[in-house]
């Protein structure tokens, strides 16, 4: 008998924990950019020089915010969806920024696409050890 409410009590956990890591959001930090800057960044060598200087002019562009825009984060390029796009649009024109866009965004990732829950502006951007 106790032996059936041990089984149906590790069972119940286990599925709880694994339901709750199927449905919890991913959470990524990174630069901005605009998709068609991704073309000539996603090649060169200092990438991540070019992100962190990544100015509002360009990111606003109709041709930016027409092609949408992208997660620079840790040496890799995710896509945003159309939401997430739109959430980025918002965050550079209303940074207080002129280059240089730093965000969290959470959502689902699936491969190299972030369907976009929330994306926030982040001030200070950690430094990374040499």
């Amino acid at each position: 008998m106790y032996e059936k409410i041990l089984i149906a009590a590790f069972t119940i956990l286990f599925l709880l924990l694994f339901c709750n890591k199927a449905l919890s959001a991913d959470s990524l930090t990174g630069y901005l950019v605009d998709c068609d800057s991704v073309k000539s960044y996603r090649s060169a060598k200092n990438a991540s020089e070019l992100v962190a200087n990544y100015n509002r002019q360009n990111a606003l562009s109709e041709s930016s915010k027409a092609t949408g825009y992208v997660l620079y984060s840790d040496g890799k390029w995710f896509a945003l969806d159309k939401h997430g796009s739109e959430l980025a649009g918002d965050v550079i024109r209303h940074s207080i920024k002129k280059k240089g866009f730093y965000v969290l965004v959470s959502g689902k990732l699936t491969d190299e696409t972030i369907a976009v829950d929330s994306l926030t502006e982040l001030m200070d951007v950690p430094l990374r050890p040499h």
